[in-house]
């Protein structure tokens, strides 16, 4: 099975000719990606990356949005890649283990859910909070009052609390109120509710159509989604400001003998900063066994082959520095952290698609894993059939 990872514009060319304004080139592009993956040799996955890329361009053009998730949903059939703070955590234990044979179960899903449950989880515990709070300052309530109606509150059992919270109007999500609603009518269970949940609220299609808004993620995207508590565009930028202003050949030469002892240090940095954003700034032992100390030695020793998520960023990091970082008067986009990003799941693709700035950064993606990574998307096609053919020539 062949995988390919689209970038986020060709969704955009092909919403364009679902809508009657795209180039018929695009047209019979879709045609044929369409037919690879009605083959079942090929396989078309998407990541939170693209649904953050919808929600922040073109705000405006929610027809065109609307048609991109559809595209999308058409294409993938609910196969995605895992939120990659998931993947992140799985490469930090199988590079302190050596053992990566558990990593495809944190990689891929096939349930079209890329969001983290724990932000679905919170959503719910703040309705009975927020209950009874409520209840705690009704003015029209004495002292007395309040506290029998939270010995009331107490007493019910979590259907009636989010019943209650219902009839309160606490729940302003449309999605969140519907899966409550088959809970409290018994036609789900408490286990079902968060995999329900998520399942509604993350398909494209619906996350994009304003008609089924869903609060529950469009009022935290910006801030979990897009940086990951990580700004990738104010990461960059501190990290080329950190080097010394590099003027003259000898120190440019310097630069080059300095790139290893440079690795190693954005590495540690890295390391750390992902397993702050796993763990909260905890560096006790998590439910994975890992300590500080691990993280210390995993960053003196990067074990690369285990991490090849990690490992994709390192190299995409250090050539954009070489790239960017002898311009001083350059400024980082806040599109580069999106295509940061986006590479961070081109080592579990089998073909990547990326614009041409990208690819250049990125050249040495396809020897390190063994991957296609390809410029245009009018190329893309004929990339794949050749890799079609290549495998059942290894194969027979």
């Amino acid at each position: 099975m062949l995988t390919v990872y689209l970038d986020t514009s060709d969704f955009s060319y092909f919403a364009k000719v679902r809508q009657g304004k795209g180039k018929p080139e695009h047209e019979v592009i879709l045609e044929s990606l369409l037919n690879f993956k009605n083959t079942g040799l090929v396989e078309f996955r998407y990541s939170f990356v693209h649904m953050a890329e919808f929600l922040n361009t073109n705000k405006d053009d929610l027809k065109g949005n609307l048609e991109k998730g559809k595209i999308l949903e058409e294409l993938c059939e609910g196969k995605v890649f895992e939120f990659i703070t998931s993947i992140w955590e799985a490469e930090i234990v199988a590079g302190i283990n050596l053992d990566k044979s558990f990593l495809a179960d944190k990689v891929y899903s096939d349930d079209g859910c890329w969001f983290p449950e724990k932000e679905g989880k919170d959503k719910l515990e703040k309705i009975i909070t927020e209950g009874k709070e409520i209840l705690k300052n009704e003015t029209s309530l004495n002292r007395k009052e309040r506290r029998t109606k939270l010995a009331e509150l107490r007493k019910l059992d979590e259907r009636e609390m989010y019943a209650d919270g219902l009839k309160r109007g606490l729940v302003k999500d449309r999605i969140m109120k519907k899966v409550l609603e088959r809970y409290i009518n018994k036609d789900i269970e408490k286990k079902e509710i968060i995999p329900d949940l998520m399942n509604k609220a993350t398909k494209p299609s619906v996350l994009l159509d304003e008609n089924q808004y869903s609060a529950l993620l469009r009022d935290t995207f910006s801030k979990i989604v897009t940086h990951l508590g990580i700004n990738f565009s104010e990461l960059l930028e501190e990290l080329k400001n950190s080097l010394p202003a590099i003027n003259t050949q000898k120190e440019k030469r310097f630069f080059k003998n300095q790139a290893q002892e440079f690795k190693f240090r954005l590495t540690k940095e890295f390391l750390i900063k992902i397993h702050t954003v796993i763990n909260k700034n905890k560096f006790k032992k998590n439910k994975d066994g890992v300590t500080q100390l691990d993280l210390e030695n995993l960053s003196k020793n990067p074990n690369f082959e285990f991490m090849p998520s990690i490992f994709a960023f390192n190299l995409f990091i250090s050539s954009y520095i070489n790239k960017h970082g002898l311009n001083r008067e350059t400024k980082n986009k806040i599109s580069d952290g999106g295509d940061a990003l986006h590479c961070l799941y081109a080592p579990y693709s089998n073909i990547f698609r990326a614009d041409r700035a990208t690819c250049n950064l990125i050249s040495g993606f396809e020897k390190h894993f063994n991957i296609l990574v390809v410029d245009t998307l009018e190329s893309l096609p004929t990339i794949i059939e050749h890799a079609l053919n290549r495998a059942k020539e290894f194969e027979s």
